[in-house]
């Protein structure tokens, strides 16, 4: 019997019979040996950094970028609910009172068909 036929399938790739006890949650969650996983994030780190200082983008340029983008997100965010809250308000001096008279056109008809015998 072909020891591969019954591996059982873990996350896309098959596991080995010597492979297959369960992983334990730090393993599932960076996607393999840790060690591993850091060795190979280091490396990555590397080159991104040698690849941005070549570009001359420097790790201030990144972090003032990111304050900038939250403070313009934070900013047009609530001129976004306020022209939100003008159109609602727009919308509901029309829709509410049209909504609260059915109901009441709604609820008398239930009343009148329960008077009538």
């Amino acid at each position: 019997m072909d020891p591969w036929e019954a591996a059982p399938y873990n996350g896309g790739q098959f596991v080995g019979p010597e492979q297959g006890r369960e992983m334990d949650a730090l393993t599932r969650f960076v996607g393999g040996p840790p060690a591993r996983v850091f060795i190979q994030l280091v490396v990555l780190s590397l080159v991104v950094g040698v690849v941005l200082s070549a570009l001359g983008v420097s790790p201030f340029d990144i972090a003032n970028g990111l304050a900038r983008l939250a403070e313009r997100l934070w900013n047009t965010g609530f001129d976004t609910l306020i022209w939100a809250w003008r159109y609602f308000l727009l919308g509901a001096v029309i829709v509410f009172p049209i909504w609260f008279v059915a109901r009441l056109l709604k609820a008398s008809r239930r009343q009148g068909s329960q008077v009538q015998l």
